[in-house]
């Protein structure tokens, strides 16, 4: 029988907060070596590794934050808007800047690194969170609650145990996540080298201009009636946002391939879904026969030029669908669209296998943060 033990976080670890970025200062979309960790960026896989979705601070912004930031093997935990997502900072990103809406868990004592990355994320201590997070319009975590959070605990060597068998999972999922990353490049770069060497003055033969409304349906979400952070058999549905899931709810609006992209707060994410999901009053909705072929076209937008907002960014529906496009000869996009489709179609069979794998851990995680598994009773 496994004992466990309680402590608060502060017992056995420090916790600090990120930084704001200055007043009047934006995020750079071009690598430099100042990259910055947002919530956005939590959440998709245990490792926080550098990738292309990263936004980066120039150099004298730098200097007036470099003290917030992070280490490698820091834990870190969104605390505003959606709360409670994990990750643990990669080798890649030591030394990146923290955003203030994120803190971060580090200096662990009698606490397995790994063991706590998957309390936090387990039931338990989801509802701790949930527990210490404040407000109703705008909700957070404080400082001091995240202090406060409790956690259970058996000896060391066990933590150790439980924490290999989930990693065993995860590291599978991960794998897929690098694979995927290489296909999404490999198209980025066949597009690349099939289309955006073709200037506006200089058309080939067979190549026109047309606004995007000519080959892709342009549509606003909607607020959705429910709303949970975490999925049950009611709320199955993935509620999609401006940069990701931001939760679960009871129905759904679209039931067919897509791409949902930012219209108020974040923009420029474009995110892919072919089952049934609800998409926010908060993102624009884009549907084509070329789908492979906008998707790429969509990564490629200055969506700052189109920002009409002034308290935070607002992309129009009718401005995105009067962005001009170059569109090839027939042949051509049908030749992308094949090559595309074909490995996209690896990738989303990926994306499948990562959901069961998920739901394997997560299956796994409260009956062995319970004791309700013996960890010994399980062969690696």
């Amino acid at each position: 029988m496994i004992t466990f033990d309680e402590a608060k976080i502060r017992d056995v670890a420090d916790v600090k907060g990120g930084k704001r970025l200055p007043k009047g200062k934006q995020l750079l979309t071009t690598p430099n070596s100042h990259p910055y960790i947002r919530i956005r960026d939590l959440g998709k896989s245990k490792i926080l590794e550098l990738n292309s979705d990263y936004e980066y601070v120039d150099s004298l912004t730098q200097e007036s934050i470099k003290r917030y930031i992070v280490s490698e093997g820091d834990i870190l935990i969104s605390v505003v808007g959606t709360i409670g997502l994990i990750g643990i900072v990669g080798k890649s990103l030591h030394g990146a800047n923290q955003t203030e809406n994120c803190d971060k868990i580090t200096n662990l004592k009698r606490i397995d690194r790994d063991y706590l990355y998957y309390y936090l994320k387990s039931d338990m201590g989801q509802n701790e969170i949930k527990k210490g997070t404040v407000g109703a319009v705008q909700p957070k975590l404080p400082l001091k609650n995240v202090l406060d959070l409790k956690i259970k605990y058996p000896d060391i060597d066990t933590q150790r145990k439980i924490a290999k068998i989930l990693n065993l999972i995860d590291g599978k999922i991960t794998i897929n996540n690098e694979i995927n990353d290489n296909l999404q490049q490999q198209v980025k770069t066949m597009y690349e080298d099939m289309f955006l060497d073709v200037t506006l003055d200089c058309l080939p033969v067979g190549y026109k201009i047309v606004p995007l409304y000519e080959i892709a349906d342009v549509l606003s979400g909607k607020r959705p009636v429910t709303r949970v952070s975490i999925q049950d058999e009611t709320n199955k549905y993935p509620l999609v946002g401006a940069a990701s899931i931001m939760g679960y709810t009871n129905n759904y609006n679209f039931n067919c391939k897509i791409l949902v992209t930012g219209r108020v707060g974040t923009h420029g994410v474009i995110q892919r879904f072919s089952s049934p999901c609800w998409a926010s009053d908060n993102t624009l909705i884009i549907t084509s026969n070329y789908y492979e072929f906008t998707s790429q076209f969509l990564q490629h937008i200055d969506y700052d030029s189109m920002n009409r907002g002034s308290t935070q960014p607002l992309i129009t529906q009718s401005d995105l669908k009067k962005q001009q496009v170059i569109i090839p000869d027939t042949d051509k996009i049908q030749s992308f669209e094949k090559f595309a489709e074909a490995l996209m179609k690896k990738y989303d069979y990926n994306i499948l296998q990562n959901e069961k794998l998920s739901d394997l851990r997560d299956s796994l995680l409260p009956k062995l943060m319970s004791g309700e598994i013996d960890v010994d009773s399980i062969e690696l």
